[in-house]
This record gives structure tokens, sequence and C-alpha cells, in this order.
């Protein structure tokens, strides 16, 4: 039985029925008939416009998520952990944030609504590392030293407790530079986090976008002629008024704050009230929520229309029904008929088009149009059409920017199925291994490796579909790739695995590290290099220090001989010259035999021995007993020294040299030295520190110290010397993988800190 015949038939056994009792419940149904469509419409309306807002919180999201994943974020990364260069392909970090402030102001001019796209690092304090800005239509790339630190930002605490690759959306509030709200600028603000190659977390990606333009622009698509509220969850509203008029928002705290106080913190969705301007109005609400962790969070849409035109047409709609309640009995069957015909037909000619849409013959043409049931089913079908056909664009568009990026990466992407064969090939790929996109898919992927290489995959994969266990997956592998024309090159190639469908699908992504590899190379022959001159140097200062101290001796001995044998003959004067050729003599010994150790040390492999630095000053101070008395010098051990493995000597060498010239340059009474050791912090190596109260180092000559033979002071000031000691000190401390510095202040002592890094690596207990 057709839906038209059961309807005549029980049209006709109620008619009676109906007649009586439609009199009587005329008035009450037809005002309750025409408030409940005024409420379909006023809802359909606010459900249009929150599917327009909920649009543009999706769009923001999927920017969000897109543009975070573009090659520039991970390429700063790389290049700031390696002194400001990528490892990868040798980029500077400056050209990766060129790279990305060009992909900021493509984004904005595509989205005139954005006003501020940034890239903030987590751990300098929220520093922002790159920001465009849309200054009135004007986009800019803030330069370096107008970045802003955003460590206390609500949305920076926010994104950092993020899930890894969650999204916040922050309170809708005035824009803030330098401290300073902006009240001509209200801003949302999305926010996703931007992690490193191994996970963790290393900054933030913010779009800022004026959230009245937003809204301003959803507002003036709407044809509807009711009084508009797009109120937040903190207050904040904008309203449209009857007349097409848009406000700016408007905060609680502010003079003009109008929000009426059912729109207020109320949960329901359709009601009347008495209005301040309107007088007593309809009006129905929709939700917007963005935040799924937080369902409180939301945006919400009213529209309010005044009851007498929602009601309108009421009174004539019951003098026809009166009428018809008189003579339905009469024309029951006929009425029944045409009723049913006029009421199944439009279903009929609905269904008949969707049929018609459904085989792309026409375009949707539903009858929005009606008033009723139908009319209702064909606007919610439509706008049902409407927002899938939108979904379906905004994909197409992020689909078509992630392949227009990734065709226009240097890099080589790559996707086969689980068989090995080719799905997709960039023009990276194609530059990389001489293949065109349509030569390469459909092809096994061995064509791009090496024979040797192409059976490790092989091999490598059907292991993994076996196990489940894979070696290569999410790491950065070497191989040997091969072009199209047979030639073998090294590339770096990373591999990953996602599903689609339930489908297996591998992305690699190949870089060309040719360059590279010579580069390693051509430094490994250069290092060699250096090293075997260092060896030849040292050897020429060797042998050069033993040959010179033969004449040296002689002259020095001669002229002892003859002052024994003619010392009468050259008189007092001759006397004191030859005096002071041997002192002449003994000071160029000094000086060669100092050279003569100063290559000796680091000749030799002897092997490494425990050293206790606690008693090595204490064989110190026994064989320095009566020089320290003398001088009335005290040394102090003030912390626990740790457990050393190197050259016992070479170290007892170390701390002789700083003590004894602690004492040495030394004016004051009561000379004080004090050794201890600073505990590792962070990444920086602990030290040992000698520090002594004498006469300090002027800043210009802190470095010169260092230098062998160079001295401050002459013999008659504080002793011979031969300046040499500060230069066996540092070759001895660099041999031991450390490094030494100085810190001195004219009069008021040094403070000589040191490290020994190979030498605390293993010490023996």
């Amino acid at each position: 039985m057709s839906l038209r015949t059961r309807y005549i038939t029980f049209a006709c056994s109620i008619a009676v029925i109906a007649a009586l009792l439609l009199g009587g419940y005329n008035f009450y149904w037809v005002n309750r008939l025409t408030q409940e469509q005024a409420f379909d419409r006023l809802s359909d309306d606010a459900r249009a416009v929150a599917t327009q807002v909920e649009s543009r919180y999706n769009r923001l999201r999927n920017d969000a998520t897109a543009i975070s994943q573009t090659p520039p974020f991970l390429g700063m990364i790389r290049s700031m952990e390696n002194a400001g260069v990528d490892p990868l392909d040798g980029s500077t970090t400056a050209l990766w944030r060129e790279r990305l402030q060009t992909i900021f102001k493509a984004i904005m001019r595509r989205r005139p609504e954005y006003v501020q796209m940034r890239y903030i690092e987590v751990a300098d304090k929220g520093m922002e590392l790159v920001r465009v800005d849309n200054r009135d239509g004007v986009i800019l790339s803030i330069p370096g030293k107008d970045l802003q630190q955003k460590q206390n930002a609500p949305y920076v605490v926010s994104g950092i407790l993020l899930s890894p690759y969650g999204v916040h959306f922050s309170n809708i509030d005035q824009n803030v530079e330098h401290g300073v709200p902006d009240p001509n600028l209200y801003v949302l603000r999305v926010v996703t986090q931007v992690r490193d190659p191994q996970g963790a977390l290393f900054g933030l990606m913010v779009i800022s976008t004026d959230f009245e333009a937003e809204i301003d622009s959803v507002l003036r698509a709407v044809d509807s002629p009711y009084a508009i509220y797009v109120v937040d969850d903190s207050g904040n509203y904008i309203e449209r008024y009857p007349d097409g008029t848009i406000t700016r928002i408007v905060a609680p705290y502010d003079s003009e704050y109008a929000l009426p106080a059912r729109f207020s913190g109320s949960d329901t969705n359709t009601g009347e009230f008495n209005h301040p301007s309107l007088g007593q109005v309809l009006y129905s609400r929709a939700d917007v929520g963005f935040d799924v962790s937080s369902p409180h969070r939301r945006i919400s849409i009213f529209i309010a229309a005044p009851k007498a035109e929602g009601l309108a047409g009421a009174q004539e709609i019951q003098k026809v029904a009166l009428g018809l309640s008189l003579v339905l009995v009469l024309v029951t069957a006929g009425g029944a008929f045409a009723v049913a015909r006029r009421m199944t037909m439009p279903m009929k000619v609905a269904v008949e088009r969707i049929e018609d849409y459904a085989t792309g013959v026409t375009s949707l043409d539903l009858p929005t149009h009606r008033k009723d049931e139908i009319g209702d089913l064909s606007r919610a079908f439509t706008s049902l059409v409407d927002s899938l056909e939108e979904a379906r664009s905004e994909e197409r568009a992020i689909l078509a920017r992630l392949e227009a990026i990734a065709d226009n990466t240097v890099e080589g992407l790559i996707t086969t199925d689980e068989l090995g064969t080719i799905l997709s090939f960039n023009r990276g790929a194609e530059t990389m291994f001489g293949y065109t996109q349509s030569e390469a898919v459909g092809k096994p992927v061995d064509i791009l490796m090496s024979t040797e290489y192409a059976e490790r995959h092989d091999e490598s994969l059907a292991r993994y579909k076996l196990t489940g266990e894979s070696e290569v997956l999410g790491k950065a592998l070497e191989r040997e790739g091969m072009r199209k024309d047979g030639t073998e090159f090294p590339i770096e190639l990373t591999i990953s695995e996602v599903r689609v469908n339930g489908m297996r699908i591998f992305s690699g992504i190949a870089r060309d590290i040719s360059e590279r590899k010579l580069v390693e190379q051509q430094l490994i022959a250069t290092s060699e290099a250096l090293q075997k001159s260092n060896n030849d140097l040292e050897e020429f200062a060797y042998i050069a220090s033993h040959d010179l101290k033969e004449p040296i001796r002689a002259i020095s001995n001669h002229a002892q001989f003859l002052g024994e044998d003619h010392g009468d003959a050259l008189g007092d004067d001759g006397m004191k010259r030859l005096d002071r050729i041997r002192d002449l003599c003994a000071k160029s010994e000094r000086l060669v035999s100092d050279l003569l150790y100063f290559s000796r040390i680091g000749r030799g492999d002897d092997d490494a021995q425990s050293i206790d630095p606690s008693k090595t000053i204490d064989a110190i101070k026994s064989a320095l007993v009566d020089y320290l008395a003398e001088r009335k010098a005290t040394i102090d051990v003030v912390t626990d020294l740790p457990l050393l493995a190197g050259d016992p000597s070479r170290i007892k060498s170390v701390f002789q040299n700083l003590i004894v010239n602690g004492v040495k340059y030394n004016d004051r009474d009561e000379k004080r030295i004090e050794i201890g050791y600073e505990e590792p912090v962070g990444d920086e190596p602990g030290k040992f520190y000698v520090k002594d109260n004498g006469i300090g180092i002027p800043d210009e000559f802190q470095e010169r110290v260092f230098t062998i033979f160079k001295r401050l002071h002459n013999d008659r000031a504080y002793g011979p010397g031969s300046g040499a000691g500060l230069s066996f000190v540092r070759k001895i401390v660099e041999r031991h993988g450390g490094k030494i510095t100085v810190e001195s202040r004219e009069g008021e002592g040094s403070k000589f800190i040191f490290s020994l890094t190979e030498a605390m690596r293993s010490p023996e207990s």
C-alpha cells in the first residue's frame, strides 16, 4: 500500500473526529505549530551560522597542523642544534628561516584574516624564532631584534602541555605586543607543537587570526533578517542587527556591554523573552564545540526574532482551518486525496531530484523555500550536502598544498606498497635518480638501489612481513642508490610506515650525500696531514733543543777556563764580563732544557696510571717544605679531588708549576694557595682550580702568560725564570683532553681553572 493510499484511508477515518475537535483546539495548535516552525527557521539559521563558524575553526586547525609539518621546521631544529648549519643539506638557520617566512607569507596572502604567524622555541624562554605580521594588508617579516619572548603567555603554556601533535585554541582576547594590549584587535590563536626528529618537544607553531574579521565575514554571508549574537565562553560577543549592521566585539568589562541575560550562562536551545530593543522575541541557539578535552569551551550562536513576525499569518490560518472544518466531512474523500497528493508529490519530486543529483544528471534543486517539514528536510539535506562539498573542497585544497610542497622539496620523496612497488615519485626524486614519475611509478623500488642493497632490502621487507620487526624504520640510513644511467651514489634514506584503509604504505625520504662524503674524505686527509706536520715539528724541536746544549755548555766551560787561567790579566772588569757570559749560558741552557721538555710533552705512548691528586699535592708539599716555609706560604685543599688516570709526572708538573707561580709572584706577607674541584654542571665537565692571593695578572696579559718564554717581569723583580712553566701546564692539560683558563684581577690574585677530560674518563679505583 502506497503512502498516498494510507494517508487517504487514515484521513477519512478521522475526518469526523477532526472536524469536531478542530474548532476547539484550532487556536492552540495553530499558534503552537507556527511557533515551532519559527523555532525551526531560527534553529536552521543558527545551525547555518554555527557551521560557518565551525568551518573557520577547522580551517585554522588544518592550517596549523599542515604548516607545522613542512620541512623548514625540522630544518631549523637541525641547523640550530648544529652550530647554525643543517647537517643534512648544509642549509643555514637563516636560510631555513627565510623559507619558513615565505610559507607564512603565502598562507597569509590566502588568509587575509590571519594577522600573525609565529614559530616559537620552547627552550629559550619562549623566544620567537620566526614571525610574520599582517599589518593592515601589508605582510611583513619581523626582524630578529624585534622578536619577543612569550614564555608566560597562557597560550604558550597550554601549547607546551598539549599531547603530541594536538591543537589548542586560545581564549579570544586583545593582542599583546611588548606587554601592551591592543584594544582594537581581538585575536584567536591556534597552537600546535613542533617536535624534533627524536620526538622531543622543540617549539610551537602559532597562528593568530583577527576574530572580528573572521566573524564579520561569516555574518555578512548569512541571509537572515533577524538579530544574531556570536558569544564565546568568556562572555565576549559580536552582534549583527536586523538591518545588517555588525558591531565590534564587546567584552564584559566594556561600558557598552549589553548581552541579554538569557544568553549568558544558559544551556537552553530555544525560548522567548523580553528583549530591551526588539520587545518579546523568540530565539534559538546553536553551539560550536572546538575543544574535545574541554566540552565547556564553545562558541554559541543566538538568533532572535520578534515574536509577532514569527507568528505572522497565524490568524489567517485559523480562519481557513475553521472553514475547512465545516466542510471537511462533506469533502473527506476528495479533500483527503488532494491533500495526500499535495503532500506526497513534493516528496516524490525531491526524491527524484536527489536520485538525479546522485547520478550527476542535474544539480541539487530541492524545495528549500517550503515552510513545512518537506522544506525543513530539503534545507537540512541541502545544508548537509553543502557542508560535505565544503569539506571536500578544503580537503582538496590541503592535498594540493601538500602535493605542491612535496613536489618542490629538494629531497626525494617516494612511497611504495608492501610489495615494494613505487606508488609516488616527486620531482626531487626525478632529479636525483634520473627517472620521470611516469617511468618510476609501478616499478619495483629495487631499480633505485645498487644490487647489494636491493637484495638486503628484499630480505628486510620479507622479514618485516613475517615478524613485524624492522631494523630500518624510523632511522637515518646510509645506502648506495643507483641512477637510471647505472651510476651509483651515496644517499641518506629515512623510511616510515603508515596505514591507509588497512593497507601498509612505506614512505621514504632520500637525500643525495655525495658532497658530504667528499667533504668527509677531505677532512680526514687534512687531519692526517696536519698530524704528520705536528709530529715533524715536535721531532725538530726535540732534536734542535738537544743539539743546542753542547755548544752552550762548551762556551760556559771555556769562559770558566779563561777566568781560571787568565783572571789576573783580565782584571775585575774582564772577570765580570766572563761571569755575565756564564750566567747567560746558564740561562740559555735552562731555556733549551725547557724547550726540550716542552717538545717531550705528549711524546711516547705510556699507559695511563691511576692518580690520586690529593697524594700528588702532599708529595709537592713535602718537596717544597723549605721553599714554602721561607716564603710563609700555605697550601689548602678545600674540596675532595676525584681520582684520575694519566701520566703521574705530567699531572704533578701541572699542580707544582701553578703552586710555585702562586708563591713566587706574591708580595703579601702571608701567601695562600687554595686547591679545589668544581663538580660538572650540565654539559660542562668538572674542573680543578689553583687559586692564589698574589699580584694578579692584568686583563691584556691573561692570554700572553701561556706563551712559551714570555715573562711579564724581569729577574730582579721576582727572581729568575724562563717563562715556560705555564706553557708546560697548558700543553699537558690539552694532552689530557682538557683546557685551562685564568680569572684574575691585578692586585687581587689569580685563579687558574682547568679540566682533564680524558684523564677522568676511566680512572682506576
